[in-house]
C-alpha cells in the first residue's frame, strides 16, 4: 500500500459528497422546506421563515455527514463508499482501523481543513506521507490498495466529478424554484 495522493482522496469525496447531497439535499428540502409554502404565502418578509428553515437543513446535514464518515472510516471496510469505490482506506500508522471518536474528530478537523481556503487538504500535496491538516491531527494515513488501475481511477474520478455538479446544480434549482413559487 502506499499513501493516497490529493486527486484520488478527492474523487472519493465527491463521491461521498454527491451521495450524501443526493439524499439529503433533496429530500431535506423538501421535507423542512415544503411544510412552509403556507406560511411564506402568509408573510411579508420570507426571509423569516427561510433562514430556521436553512439553518436546519444545514445542520442535520453536518450531523448526517459527521455519521457518513464518522461510521465508515471506523468500520471494518475503514472506508466510506467513495473510498471504497477507488480503493482507499483510513487507518492509523500500524494499519488498524481508527475508533469511532477518532474518526468523529478527524471529520470535526476536516471542516477546519476546508474553511481556512482548503489550505488543511492542500497538504496532502506537499507532506511526505500525503497526510491533510485532519490527518495530522489525528495521526491518521489514508491508504491507496494495489488493486485498481489508474485509468480506471480517473474515469470514476471524472465521473464522480460530473455527478457531483449536477447534483450541485439540481439542489439549486430546486431551492430557486421553490423559493419562486413562494414568493411570487
Amino acid at each position: 500500500m502506499k499513501p493516497a495522493g490529493f486527486w484520488v482522496r478527492t474523487a472519493a469525496f465527491l463521491v461521498d459528497a454527491s451521495l450524501l447531497l443526493s439524499i439529503l439535499g433533496a429530500g431535506l428540502l423538501v421535507l423542512i422546506l415544503t411544510p412552509l409554502k403556507e406560511q411564506f404565502l402568509d408573510t411579508t418578509d420570507p426571509a423569516l421563515l427561510l433562514t430556521p428553515a436553512l439553518a436546519l437543513i444545514a445542520g442535520l446535514g453536518i450531523l448526517a455527514a459527521i455519521l457518513y464518515f464518522s461510521l465508515g472510516e471506523s468500520s471494518p471496510d475503514q472506508s466510506t463508499v467513495g473510498k471504497k469505490l477507488l480503493g482507499l482506506r483510513v487507518m492509523d500508522r500500524e494499519g488498524r482501523r481508527i475508533t469511532l471518536p477518532r474518526a468523529a474528530g478527524r471529520f470535526l478537523v476536516k471542516i477546519l481543513s476546508f474553511a481556512a481556503f482548503f489550505t488543511g487538504v492542500a497538504m496532502i500535496g506537499v507532506t511526505r506521507e500525503k497526510q491533510a491538516l485532519h490527518d495530522r491531527v489525528t495521526d491518521t494515513l489514508v491508504m491507496e490498495l494495489p488493486v485498481m488501475d489508474p485509468r480506471l481511477r480517473l474515469g470514476i474520478g471524472l465521473a464522480a466529478s460530473a455527478v457531483f455538479l449536477a447534483m450541485c446544480l439540481f439542489v439549486l434549482a430546486l431551492t430557486i424554484t421553490f423559493l419562486w413559487y413562494c414568493i411570487r
